[in-house]
Parts: structure tokens; C-alpha cells; sequence
């Protein structure tokens, strides 16, 4: 009560001070103010871990799936980050948000086994659409042409020539009747 004469209770810890019944004033957040009605008392922040989680997993499985990704540790070590930073969240482990040199060092070490660049916005699942990029075999075939052109130009027309005709005999054939 004195402390309430003397102009109140000047201690960091609002907790202990006389003035405030813990009842009636805690710093500390009340939970069910933090969560959003809308999606089921998740939070914000929670929801935005998860969202960048799943591209996260989405971008791993993709590679996997490719065979450009072998496991979580080849990742990792190109990406020189410690492994459990990645495979507790890709695990499920802990759900954490990464911090952005984190993403950055995802997104270097993920270019070097793809051999193409990766940004951070592909690995947060903000980047462009999945069906605007070269698939890895016509890519394959890409490279096959440059490579014969290179040596035989001649070569490489007639190829392309052929790859020409035969593209257009296939939409012709798939091409549903009008």
C-alpha cells in the first residue's frame, strides 16, 4: 500500500507490483486474443509457418521426386547449413520459421544440385507458377541439340526439322475434333 503513496510501483515486472492484481492486469498476451476467429483460433504467425513449411516440403519433394535433391544432408551440405535446421522442419519435428540468410543459403545450396538458379521466393512458394519452367527432360533435350549443334550445324537443323514435323503430326492428332 505505501508504494501506492509513493507514486507507485516502479518495478520491470509488472507481475510483482503491488499496484496490479494479477487478476486484473498481466503482461503477458492472452492467448485467445492472439488467435484469428475465422480460421479456427490459428494464429497468424502460426498459419504463415505452415504455408512456408509446405512450399518448403513441396520444393524438397519436388527434387526428390526429380532425382536432383538425394536426401535432406546433400542439401545441407551444399547448402553449409547445420542439418537439423532443415530436417526438423522437414520432419515435422518443430515447427519454426526460418530466418532469411537461412533461406538464402537454402536457395544457393538448392541451385547447385539443380544446376539452375533457385530464388528464396520458390522455396516460400511466392514465385512464379510451376508450369512457366522447362521441364528437366525437355531441358536434357535442349542441351542434347545445343551440344550437336556445336559440332554439326547441319545436323541440328535437320533435327530440329524433325522435332518440328513431329510436334505438329501430334497436335494434329490430339487436337480434338471441331
Amino acid at each position: 500500500m505505501e508504494a501506492l503513496i509513493n507514486g507507485g510501483c516502479h518495478t520491470p515486472n509488472l507481475r510483482r507490483c503491488e499496484n496490479f492484481g494479477q487478476a486484473q492486469f498481466s503482461p503477458k498476451r492472452n492467448s485467445a486474443s492472439a488467435r484469428i476467429r475465422q480460421n479456427g483460433g490459428m494464429s497468424a504467425e502460426q498459419e504463415e509457418r505452415d504455408r512456408l513449411r509446405a512450399a518448403l516440403m513441396a520444393f524438397y519433394e519436388q527434387g526428390r521426386r526429380d532425382g536432383t535433391i538425394r536426401s535432406v544432408r546433400a542439401w545441407v551440405n551444399a547448402s553449409k547449413i547445420g542439418y537439423n535446421t532443415l530436417n526438423d522442419l522437414i520432419q515435422g519435428k518443430k515447427n519454426k520459421r526460418l530466418e532469411d540468410e537461412t533461406y538464402f543459403a537454402l536457395a544457393l545450396g538448392a541451385s547447385e544440385l539443380l544446376g539452375r538458379t533457385v530464388t528464396v521466393a520458390e522455396l516460400q512458394g511466392v514465385g512464379r507458377a510451376a508450369n512457366d519452367e522447362i521441364s528437366e527432360s525437355d531441358r536434357k533435350l535442349l542441351i542434347e541439340l545445343r551440344a550437336i549443334g556445336d559440332v554439326d550445324e547441319v545436323e541440328r537443323r535437320d533435327l530440329e526439322d524433325l522435332i518440328r514435323k513431329r510436334a505438329q503430326a501430334a497436335r494434329a492428332r490430339l487436337k480434338p475434333d471441331s
